[in-house]
């Protein structure tokens, strides 16, 4: 997955665990790279299977997962949210109750 020289950290939480090796990683994306493209190139780690789980038919992010980038909720579309050296991304469908105070513990 070396594609460039920014470097983005991925953790991802929950039953995406089971899609890929690795909870966390450190992954190489080239200027520009957008979160769409990301999650298309952690898609073919997973074999196809991360973004049958995390999407809905039109591309949008299923209600029931929360991606943070750098701490924040992600509101736009994939496609527009620009990545940056150093940004960290996690990925995890937020348990019943109590949800905002695990999703601080993670950054």
């Amino acid at each position: 997955m070396e594609r460039g020289g920014m470097r983005v950290s991925v953790k991802v939480l929950g039953r995406l665990t089971e899609l890929l090796p690795e909870r966390e990683l450190s992954v190489s994306v080239t200027e520009g790279e957008t979160l769409e493209g990301l999650l298309r190139s952690l898609d073919e780690r997973a074999k196809g299977r991360l973004l049958k789980q995390l999407l809905d038919e039109e591309g949008r992010v299923r209600e029931e997962y929360v991606l943070l980038l750098n701490g924040a909720p992600v509101t736009s579309e994939l496609k527009e949210v620009k990545l940056r050296d150093g940004d960290r991304l996690v990925i995890f469908p937020p348990a019943s109750g109590g949800a905002e105070e695990r999703l601080a513990h993670y950054f």
